[in-house]
Protein backbone atom coordinates (compact mmCIF):
# COMPACT_ATOMS: atom_id res chain seq x y z
CA UNK A 1 0.00 0.00 0.00
CA UNK A 2 1.21 3.05 -1.07
CA UNK A 3 0.99 6.18 1.14
CA UNK A 4 1.12 9.77 -0.60
CA UNK A 5 2.40 13.32 1.16
CA UNK A 6 3.09 16.57 0.18
CA UNK A 7 6.68 15.29 -0.39
CA UNK A 8 4.72 13.16 -3.32
CA UNK A 9 3.70 16.24 -4.66
CA UNK A 10 6.27 18.80 -4.57
CA UNK A 11 8.92 15.68 -6.11
CA UNK A 12 6.22 15.19 -9.01
CA UNK A 13 6.13 18.78 -9.78
CA UNK A 14 9.31 19.20 -9.78
CA UNK A 15 9.71 16.54 -12.11
CA UNK A 16 7.59 17.52 -14.69
CA UNK A 17 8.69 21.02 -14.92
CA UNK A 18 12.04 20.30 -15.53
CA UNK A 19 10.12 18.06 -18.68
CA UNK A 20 8.15 21.26 -19.85
CA UNK A 21 8.94 24.15 -18.15
CA UNK A 22 6.01 25.79 -19.81
CA UNK A 23 3.08 25.82 -17.44
CA UNK A 24 0.25 26.95 -19.95
CA UNK A 25 1.36 23.48 -21.95
CA UNK A 26 0.67 21.14 -18.71
CA UNK A 27 -2.86 19.66 -19.60
CA UNK A 28 -4.04 16.01 -20.58
CA UNK A 29 -3.87 17.43 -24.32
CA UNK A 30 -0.34 18.42 -25.05
CA UNK A 31 0.88 15.61 -22.84
CA UNK A 32 -1.51 12.84 -24.24
CA UNK A 33 1.45 11.66 -26.34
CA UNK A 34 4.13 11.52 -23.67
CA UNK A 35 2.98 8.92 -21.35
CA UNK A 36 5.67 10.19 -18.56
CA UNK A 37 4.19 13.73 -18.48
CA UNK A 38 0.64 12.93 -18.66
CA UNK A 39 0.78 10.02 -16.07
CA UNK A 40 2.75 13.03 -13.92
CA UNK A 41 0.01 15.73 -14.36
CA UNK A 42 -2.69 13.38 -13.53
CA UNK A 43 -1.27 12.63 -10.48
CA UNK A 44 -0.44 16.30 -9.65
CA UNK A 45 -3.95 17.10 -10.59
CA UNK A 46 -5.36 14.59 -7.86
CA UNK A 47 -3.00 15.46 -5.31
CA UNK A 48 -3.29 19.20 -5.45
CA UNK A 49 -7.02 18.51 -5.10
CA UNK A 50 -6.38 16.67 -1.62
CA UNK A 51 -4.24 19.40 -0.39
CA UNK A 52 -7.34 21.81 -1.01
CA UNK A 53 -5.03 23.39 -4.01
CA UNK A 54 -7.50 24.58 -6.80
CA UNK A 55 -5.20 24.08 -9.22
CA UNK A 56 -1.80 24.34 -10.95
CA UNK A 57 -1.46 27.83 -11.29
CA UNK A 58 -2.67 27.99 -7.78
CA UNK A 59 0.06 25.71 -6.67
CA UNK A 60 2.83 27.91 -8.26
CA UNK A 61 0.87 31.02 -7.02
CA UNK A 62 0.58 30.39 -3.47
CA UNK A 63 -2.64 31.33 -3.56
CA UNK A 64 -3.74 28.00 -2.22
CA UNK A 65 -2.10 30.09 0.80
CA UNK A 66 -4.81 32.53 1.05
CA UNK A 67 -7.54 29.85 0.67
CA UNK A 68 -6.31 28.06 3.26
CA UNK A 69 -5.07 30.66 5.91
CA UNK A 70 -6.54 28.33 9.17
CA UNK A 71 -4.03 25.63 8.53
CA UNK A 72 -1.37 27.86 8.59
CA UNK A 73 -1.40 28.94 12.41
CA UNK A 74 0.82 26.45 13.96
CA UNK A 75 3.79 27.20 10.68
CA UNK A 76 3.81 30.92 11.67
CA UNK A 77 4.29 30.68 15.26
CA UNK A 78 6.81 28.54 14.35
CA UNK A 79 8.50 30.49 12.14
CA UNK A 80 8.27 33.61 14.40
CA UNK A 81 10.19 31.19 17.05
CA UNK A 82 12.76 30.40 14.62
CA UNK A 83 13.43 34.11 13.62
CA UNK A 84 13.18 35.20 16.62
CA UNK A 85 16.18 32.86 18.04
CA UNK A 86 17.51 33.05 14.63
CA UNK A 87 17.76 37.18 14.52
CA UNK A 88 16.20 38.37 18.56
CA UNK A 89 12.80 39.37 16.80
CA UNK A 90 11.28 40.35 13.97
CA UNK A 91 12.03 43.92 12.31
CA UNK A 92 9.04 46.44 12.95
CA UNK A 93 7.82 46.42 9.44
CA UNK A 94 8.02 42.66 9.15
CA UNK A 95 4.67 40.81 7.86
CA UNK A 96 5.91 37.69 10.19
CA UNK A 97 2.33 36.42 11.82
CA UNK A 98 0.30 36.56 8.37
CA UNK A 99 -0.09 34.09 6.27
CA UNK A 100 0.45 36.82 3.21
CA UNK A 101 4.25 36.43 4.48
CA UNK A 102 4.52 32.96 3.13
CA UNK A 103 2.85 33.13 -0.63
CA UNK A 104 6.09 35.35 -2.07
CA UNK A 105 9.10 33.09 -0.37
CA UNK A 106 6.88 29.79 -1.04
CA UNK A 107 6.87 31.38 -4.69
CA UNK A 108 10.33 31.80 -4.82
CA UNK A 109 11.33 29.13 -3.28
CA UNK A 110 9.40 26.95 -5.41
CA UNK A 111 11.04 28.15 -8.86
CA UNK A 112 14.21 27.93 -7.14
CA UNK A 113 13.54 23.95 -6.05
CA UNK A 114 12.60 23.38 -9.85
CA UNK A 115 16.03 25.61 -11.25
CA UNK A 116 17.86 22.99 -8.95
CA UNK A 117 16.74 20.07 -10.75
CA UNK A 118 17.60 21.32 -13.70
CA UNK A 119 21.05 20.65 -12.67
CA UNK A 120 20.65 17.14 -11.55
CA UNK A 121 19.83 16.16 -15.07
CA UNK A 122 22.96 17.77 -16.42
CA UNK A 123 24.68 14.32 -17.52
CA UNK A 124 21.46 13.15 -18.68
CA UNK A 125 21.88 13.74 -22.56
CA UNK A 126 25.33 12.47 -22.61
CA UNK A 127 24.40 8.70 -24.22
CA UNK A 128 28.28 8.32 -25.27
CA UNK A 129 30.34 9.65 -23.85
CA UNK A 130 33.92 11.49 -25.00
CA UNK A 131 37.16 11.76 -23.02
CA UNK A 132 36.27 15.44 -21.88
CA UNK A 133 33.36 14.16 -20.75
CA UNK A 134 34.68 11.71 -18.86
CA UNK A 135 36.46 14.47 -17.02
CA UNK A 136 33.33 16.38 -16.37
CA UNK A 137 31.16 14.47 -15.42
CA UNK A 138 32.66 13.72 -12.30
CA UNK A 139 32.88 17.52 -11.69
CA UNK A 140 29.21 17.87 -11.91
CA UNK A 141 28.24 14.93 -9.89
CA UNK A 142 30.43 15.72 -7.01
CA UNK A 143 28.47 19.80 -7.34
CA UNK A 144 24.93 17.68 -7.26
CA UNK A 145 26.01 15.72 -4.49
CA UNK A 146 26.78 18.95 -2.84
CA UNK A 147 23.15 20.39 -3.50
CA UNK A 148 21.76 17.10 -2.62
CA UNK A 149 23.39 16.91 0.84
CA UNK A 150 22.05 20.43 1.59
CA UNK A 151 18.61 20.38 -0.09
CA UNK A 152 16.18 18.91 2.85
CA UNK A 153 15.69 22.34 4.46
CA UNK A 154 13.85 23.73 1.64
CA UNK A 155 11.81 20.91 0.47
CA UNK A 156 10.80 20.70 4.42
CA UNK A 157 9.85 24.35 3.73
CA UNK A 158 7.94 23.92 0.36
CA UNK A 159 6.36 20.60 2.11
CA UNK A 160 5.28 22.50 5.61
CA UNK A 161 3.85 25.52 3.29
CA UNK A 162 1.89 22.89 0.73
CA UNK A 163 0.66 20.92 3.54
CA UNK A 164 1.41 22.49 7.09
CA UNK A 165 -1.12 19.78 8.84
CA UNK A 166 1.13 17.08 7.60
CA UNK A 167 -1.45 14.80 5.97
CA UNK A 168 -0.80 11.70 4.08
CA UNK A 169 -3.14 9.79 2.31
CA UNK A 170 -3.17 5.72 1.29
CA UNK A 171 -2.84 5.38 -2.27
CA UNK A 172 -6.49 3.33 -2.82
CA UNK A 173 -8.36 6.19 -1.29
CA UNK A 174 -6.34 8.71 -3.64
CA UNK A 175 -7.78 6.73 -6.37
CA UNK A 176 -11.57 6.47 -5.56
CA UNK A 177 -11.86 10.19 -4.15
CA UNK A 178 -9.18 12.15 -6.75
CA UNK A 179 -8.98 10.48 -9.71
CA UNK A 180 -5.38 9.23 -8.92
CA UNK A 181 -4.25 7.05 -11.82
CA UNK A 182 -3.90 3.32 -11.21
CA UNK A 183 -1.33 0.57 -11.14
CA UNK A 184 1.64 4.03 -12.02
CA UNK A 185 5.30 3.06 -12.21
CA UNK A 186 6.85 6.10 -12.92
CA UNK A 187 10.29 4.53 -13.99
CA UNK A 188 8.91 2.20 -15.65
CA UNK A 189 6.90 4.63 -17.74
CA UNK A 190 9.59 6.85 -18.67
CA UNK A 191 12.34 3.62 -19.31
CA UNK A 192 9.64 2.40 -22.24
CA UNK A 193 8.77 6.24 -23.73
CA UNK A 194 13.01 6.57 -24.09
Amino acid sequence: MNIYTSEHLLKLTVELRNLEPDLKRWNTHTFRNNPPRLQRLLMINALCKVFDILDIDSLFSGDFIIENADNYVSFTNEVDTKITELFGGAPEYSTIGTVEFFKWPYRRMLNYRCRIEGLFSINNTVLLPNSLDFYIIPITEKINASIIDNIAPLEKFLCDIIDPIGNSFEEVYLIEEYGFPKNIDLEDIDLKFM
